[in-house]
């Protein structure tokens, strides 16, 4: 107890290194999260984007109401396709006359347009699945032709891929600053402290007795900043799901708060180790 009360009383005699060191570690843990969750979900967050890409059945004309609804239930079995709407021919002139101001009727002596289907690939599908379920679906009695952009989808795709590169590049490189701000403040820290250090020495305590609230401090200021990133992942997670976004990570996130705890005294275990040598040196 005498011990946390040390580390707890460093923390708030160094506050402003102590706030920096623990806004950067929490900045960092919460990139890191963010960069495995992108690498785990990328493919997810690709393929949930083609949900907006529509594809439509064209029925044939005579195609009977029994039909239709066989057609619809055999679409709700699918993994991949969404049913968005079922669209009469005239509903379809409908939508052409408050769109071009002309009734096609009038123009072509007919109404041009069959009854049709229109479809969504439901978020986090697959595109490959999609395009052979698609494919699958062309071939049904009732279906007379399949249209959808398959150049677009391919377009989407490339530009999500790249996206995720930059992303996941940027976050790279946020680290590594993240990194040099870290070491920055410790250090920052260590310094305030030598002069209870040498203090500390001149009583005649022991070197183990000096590291020890360091170390205590360093796990505290290292574990809080991660769990706070990780309870942020955890609802950013829950958010997603209420999309029917799946985000996952190829390590699970609550994993990595031990490390969280001891990265911080294992790499500047030589600075604190320094700084408690000059402390009985200058004695």
């Amino acid at each position: 107890m005498n011990l946390l009360a040390e580390a707890l009383r460093i923390t708030r005699r160094s506050r402003t290194s102590s706030g920096l060191l623990m806004l950067g570690m929490g900045l960092g843990w919460l990139l890191l999260f963010q960069l495995l969750l992108l690498v785990g979900s990328s493919h997810q967050l690709m393929s949930g984007a083609f949900r907006q890409v529509p594809a439509d059945i064209y029925l044939h004309p005579d195609v009977s109401e029994a039909e239709r609804l066989a057609l619809h239930s055999l679409v709700d079995s699918l993994d991949q396709l969404e049913w968005r709407a079922l669209v009469s021919p005239e509903e379809a002139a409908a939508q052409f006359r408050e769109a071009f101001g002309q009734d096609p009727q009038a123009l072509l002596g007919e109404n041009p347009f069959p009854w049709s289907v229109e479809l969504r690939l439901p978020l986090g599908g697959e595109l490959e699945r999609m395009e052979a379920q698609l494919d699958w679906l062309g071939t049904q009695p009732a279906v007379e032709e399949v249209r959808y952009s398959r150049g677009l989808l391919e377009r989407v795709g490339e530009r999500l891929q790249s996206l995720a590169l930059w992303l996941a590049a940027s976050l790279v490189l946020l680290l590594a600053l993240n990194a040099i701000l870290l070491r920055l403040a410790w250090r920052s820290m260590l310094r305030n402290w030598s002069r209870e250090l040498r203090v500390m020495a001149l009583l005649g305590a022991s070197p183990a007795r000096i590291r020890a609230p360091l170390q205590l401090t360093a796990v505290i200021q290292g574990l809080l900043p991660a769990l706070l990133a990780w309870a942020l992942c955890v609802c950013q997670i829950a958010l997603a799901a209420r999309w029917n976004l799946q985000l996952t990570s190829p390590v699970p996130l609550v994993f990595l708060l031990p490390p969280a705890a001891l990265l911080l005294p294992l790499l500047e275990w030589r600075s604190l180790e320094q700084h408690v040598r000059r402390a009985y040196d200058r004695d």
